[in-house]
């Protein structure tokens, strides 16, 4: 088994421990090969996050509006969370979406938030912010940046979506030739 210098290893970039307890064999082929084998490194992720919490059928979150008013309110009055990752700390507690809603949080358009007795934690950057649930929290327990859990919800919606696929090349133009002198 290869790995860094700081012993992650493969493509999923799993401790030594990790994969011990994560990694799958999930072509059947007698080896849990996280560095060449897309089943298995796929399958192994998969089974880290149900590991640490993933909820099958449930989202990571969704993108809200949080007007500079309500903005104000909540980073007043709504706890930060605790923990050992910056991201959870850059992070509110989680409230009930009715909470939220009573907040001035809302949909993208201001379109109200919807009905649910999901909790939900705040994630706030410069220009967007998204109302994040447990499965984001599986996210984070894999790679702790919010950059990289945003990313991985946004392309896997983009992909349910079927629209994150590459836009088709454009043909090619014939060269120009030059005429001879």
């Amino acid at each position: 088994m290869r790995g860094s210098w700081a012993g992650a290893m493969g493509q999923v970039q799993f401790m030594p421990s990790s994969y011990l307890q994560y990694a799958e064999d999930y072509n059947g082929d007698g080896r849990r090969d996280i560095w060449s084998t897309p089943a298995d490194v796929f399958a192994s992720i998969a089974n880290y996050l149900k590991g640490h919490g993933w909820t099958p059928g449930q989202t990571w979150g969704r993108e809200v509006s949080v007007p500079p008013a309500a903005a104000k309110s909540i980073g007043r009055d709504v706890a930060r969370r605790e923990g050992s990752c910056k991201a959870m700390r850059d992070m509110t507690v989680a409230l009930p979406l009715s909470k939220w809603s009573s907040l001035g949080v809302r949909l993208p358009g201001a379109r109200p938030l919807p009905k649910s007795d999901l909790t939900a934690s705040l994630v706030s950057g410069s220009k967007r912010s998204f109302l994040v649930y447990s499965n984001y929290d599986a996210i984070l327990d894999y790679n702790c940046a919010h950059s990289y859990a945003l990313s991985v919800g946004l392309l896997g919606d983009a992909i349910a979506a079927g629209s994150a696929t590459a836009p088709a090349p454009k043909p090619a133009r014939p060269a120009r030739r030059r005429r001879a002198n």
